[in-house]
């Protein structure tokens, strides 16, 4: 009987790095093919394997010489371990690192090229749904990855205001335990959004959506009859509006709402009518949620959960509310990447849609 391949360990995987990317995509390549018979050996080397292709010192050049193929054991391996209930939290950990590895621009023309789209599209979904791989998750993860990296620039006096990924996650956990607390009252009811474009309202939706409020993105467009209805019809406990022009709408329609529970006004302007709550008094009831009760919160999540609902401006009859799970909030990220390969993490996203 043969033996079976020694492990990666730490010092086989700094024996790799020292290798030129060609012969250490090789000797990685056996790996994968050759995985250890006992089950958490096999599961030690592949977190091996994937921590050094998500090592950016060594990983990309490694990754552009790893044949696709093994690439596909080891992804198919990963997701039928998790399908199989193997070693829930080690695996699930290395499925989402690997998840981050195959994001990868250069990677991914390499599978445009193949003709191999689709195919690696229900890959990817398939790993995503074995592994829970909620947006809460999705979010940490880049943080960790980016940082100081800028993830908003906003126009402010003819110059852009730069807002890195450690900022805006510290403010959207600020947020989300400051919704929380207003959602508890409101018994876990959606939380609606009626705001034009801005940062604040960005930050209140990845609050959201990294931590399970389900919320109803209202069209900064709708009409005082379409706001009335979409907020009864979607059961709305909570409202955020951004200014007076948004907060009027929901005003005088107030008489029809009568399941609607706080009104927060993002901007200061709006706050001082009766009955409203302003941002800066929302942030002060984040004491209320503690960090342990917000990590708690975003670790109960599952993939099949309801993340937002996004209403249609009803041009064509009451508007018609679209339901995405954290699947397709996740994953069009992904099937996004996908489709358009040629476009990295170094590239600018312009958001001029009205939310």
């Amino acid at each position: 009987m043969d033996a079976d391949p020694k492990p990666i360990d730490a010092a086989l995987l700094e024996d790799l790095r020292e290798l030129t990317p060609e012969m250490a995509a090789k000797r990685l390549a056996e790996f994968i093919a050759a995985p250890p018979r006992v089950e958490t050996d096999a599961l030690a080397q592949d977190v091996g394997v994937i921590e050094l292709l998500n090592d950016r010192r060594a990983g990309d050049p490694i990754l552009d010489h790893l044949p696709l193929t093994a690439l596909e054991h080891l992804a198919d391996r990963c997701a039928e371990r998790l399908i199989s209930g193997g070693p829930k939290e080690a695996a699930r950990e290395s499925a989402w690192q690997l998840l981050d590895v195959l994001r990868r621009s250069s990677l991914l023309c390499r599978i445009a090229e193949t003709g191999s789209t689709d195919e690696w599209s229900r890959r990817v979904l398939t790993l995503v749904e074995a592994s829970d791989f909620t947006f809460g998750r999705l979010f940490e993860q880049r943080t960790t990855n980016y940082g100081e990296r800028t993830l908003f620039r906003v126009p402010a006096d003819g110059e852009n205001r730069k807002v890195s990924w450690r900022q805006a996650a510290g403010r959207v956990d600020l947020i989300a335990r400051s919704l929380l607390a207003i959602i508890a009252e409101t018994g876990d009811r959606p939380l609606a959004i009626l705001s034009h474009n801005s940062l604040e309202m960005a930050l209140v939706d990845l609050a959201c959506l990294s931590t399970g409020i389900v919320n109803i993105m209202v069209p900064a467009t709708a009409t005082e009859t379409d706001v009335a209805f979409i907020l009864e019809h979607a059961k709305v406990g909570a409202l955020v509006v951004s200014d007076a022009q948004q907060l009027q709408k929901v005003l005088n329609v107030r008489d029809r709402l009568p399941n609607l529970g706080p009104i927060i006004a993002l901007e200061a302007s709006a706050a001082s009518a009766r009955d409203v709550i302003g941002f800066e008094h929302l942030l002060a009831r984040s004491s209320e949620t503690t960090p342990a009760d917000l990590a708690r919160r975003r670790r109960v999540q599952k993939i099949d959960d309801l993340a937002t609902v996004m209403y249609t401006s009803g041009t064509t009859g009451t508007p018609k509310g679209i339901c995405f799970t954290q699947r397709n909030i996740v994953f069009k990220r992904f099937a996004r990447a996908l489709a358009l390969p040629e476009i990295g993490e170094d590239d600018r996203f312009l958001c001029y849609l009205p939310l």
